[in-house]
């Protein structure tokens, strides 16, 4: 199945595409609303979310894995109030790769003095290391 073939689809089915995200799409209905986000689908009418995934999956054979928990370093939780999302895991596996799981929690992560400048410390023997924390978060 080509990207641009369920995306078609979709839009047939009155959903719209986002610009920003190109792997998001929402469906407004009054009151309803139904988010597909990297082939997520998640919504407050089960009437219409159950008929929909049924034309999705005669369309483009679905496998449905249930009640998404963990996807993406996101865990989810359903509660009465919707969707409860956290990255609790993603974090403790980020503490360990970066070796902080056991540090001291401090309030202030930094002195707060002397003042930082551009041409203060020194360079950091491995940026990478840096630049890969930086990028997971």
């Amino acid at each position: 199945m080509a990207p641009q073939e369920l995306r078609s689809y979709l839009l047939t089915f009155g959903f719209t595409n986002s610009i920003a995200d190109t792997s998001l799409f929402t469906r407004k209905n009054g009151r309803d609303v139904v988010y597909i986000h990297n082939m997520l689908i998640n919504g407050n009418n089960n009437a219409f979310l159950t008929s929909f995934i049924a034309h999705l999956d005669a369309r483009f054979s679905l496998k449905d894995l249930g009640e998404m928990s963990y996807f993406l370093g996101i865990e989810a939780t359903r509660t009465s109030k919707g969707l409860h999302l956290m990255q609790k895991c993603y974090i403790l596996d980020l503490h360990a790769k970066t070796n902080i799981l056991h540090a001291r929690p401090v309030s202030t992560p930094m002195a707060p003095m002397p003042k930082l400048a551009l041409t203060s410390g020194t360079p950091l023997a491995k940026p990478t290391e840096y630049r890969v924390v930086l990028g997971s978060l």
